[in-house]
């Protein structure tokens, strides 16, 4: 199975960062803005083979139109912010929501695969962090969500993400439409 997957969130919170550290296991200090870069892997979770169809979006507002697109196509969400820019988390129910419309689902009746990500751990030091691990829990759980705190520079749970990611649509009711079974068809 192929898991279509869409990285959304504010422009520099090293959504970049985060795809090119699972995909190469490489770290830049300094990337071009992105408006949209492909990727596709070949991974094993749980023993089972899968092949992620990775989309890294841009986070630039100018860009904010090609989002429906995103949520249209994805099967998973990877939703990120910095732990050091409150904004950037502030900006993450607003996607979520968005996410719910365009699928044309209630949160109470379908948990859409969605991990919120705070980014960045490695610059938590004293004075630095804008956003408390408890916010980004809370959301999640508001949510029906995953959550996890990651660094890619320092690749800090990178992998965890699409991990956590593949098991939560492997065990949600969210399945491909050609899926009689499923209570949340979306694709």
């Amino acid at each position: 199975m192929e898991y279509k997957i869409a990285v959304l969130g504010s422009a520099a919170v090293g959504k970049s960062s985060i795809v090119v550290r699972y995909i190469r296991d490489s770290f830049a200090e300094s990337y071009d803005p992105t408006i949209e870069d492909a990727y596709k892997k070949h991974d094993e979770f749980e023993g089972k083979a899968r092949i992620l169809d990775i989309l890294d979006t841009a986070g630039m507002a100018e860009y904010s139109s090609l989002r429906t697109q995103y949520m249209e196509k994805g099967i998973g969400f990877v939703l990120v912010y910095s732990i050091i820019q409150l904004k950037t988390f502030q900006a993450i129910e607003p996607l979520i929501k968005q996410i719910y419309e365009v699928k044309q689902k209630e949160p109470a009746t379908c948990k859409i695969p969605i991990i919120i990500v705070g980014n960045k751990v490695d610059l938590d030091s004293p004075g630095e962090r804008a956003v408390p691990k408890e916010d980004g829990e809370k959301l999640a759980a508001q949510y029906g969500a995953r959550f996890l705190e990651c660094s890619a520079k320092t690749n800090v749970n990178i992998r965890e993400i699409f991990e956590q990611l593949v098991n939560f649509v492997d065990n949600s009711d969210f399945k491909h439409k050609s899926e009689k079974k499923s209570k949340c068809p979306f694709l």
